[in-house]
Order: C-alpha cells, then structure tokens, then sequence
C-alpha cells in the first residue's frame, strides 16, 4: 500500500521531482492520487515483464509445434504488454499526452 499522507507531507517539504519504484500489484486509484500529489515518474517495468513472460509461456503451451518466437510474441506477448501499459497510462492520467 501507498502512504499517500507520507507523500504529501514530502511533497510539501520539498520541491523536486518524486518516482516511485516497487508499485507491482499496487492498486491504480494510488497512483492516480499519487499523481495529483505531485509524483512525476512511475516505474512499472515489473508489471510489463511480468505480462510478458506469462503471455510468452502461455502461447508457448497452447503452441507447441510453432518455432518461430517471434511470431509468438508478436501475436500473443505484445498485445499483453499493450494492455498493462494502456491501463497504467490511464492510472497515470497520461492518456494522449504523448509529444510527437
């Protein structure tokens, strides 16, 4: 769980950018308060991994005669990975903000 009462108390105390690492399994509505406190960076590199290798060894069990990973990954792991990702940038409220 998030102490989101810590974070308030060291956003006020100080004037820098704040990250957050080890959010794995927590919650989205902490990372959306989290947000509005002030935090500027969230790792979410776990999650991602964690989508990853799932839906890796998934498609690997229910396609054990296909060798080319590749094709596994693009067909079964990416669109898996998108999701964490598509959800967090919602939890982050970070939906469209993307500079091209």
């Amino acid at each position: 769980m998030l102490d989101l009462e810590l974070l308030k108390q060291i956003r006020e105390a100080i004037d820098c950018n704040i990250s957050l690492h080890g959010g794995s399994d927590t919650p989205g509505h902490y990372f959306r308060d989290a947000v509005q406190i002030g935090v500027t960076k969230i790792n979410i590199n776990s999650d991602m991994r964690y989508a990853y290798r799932t839906a890796l060894e998934k498609a690997l069990k229910e396609n054990p005669s296909e060798y080319s990973v590749s094709k596994l990954i693009y067909e079964f792991v990416v669109p898996e990975v998108q999701k964490v990702v598509e959800s967090k940038l919602s939890d982050f409220n970070s939906e469209g903000k993307a500079v091209v």
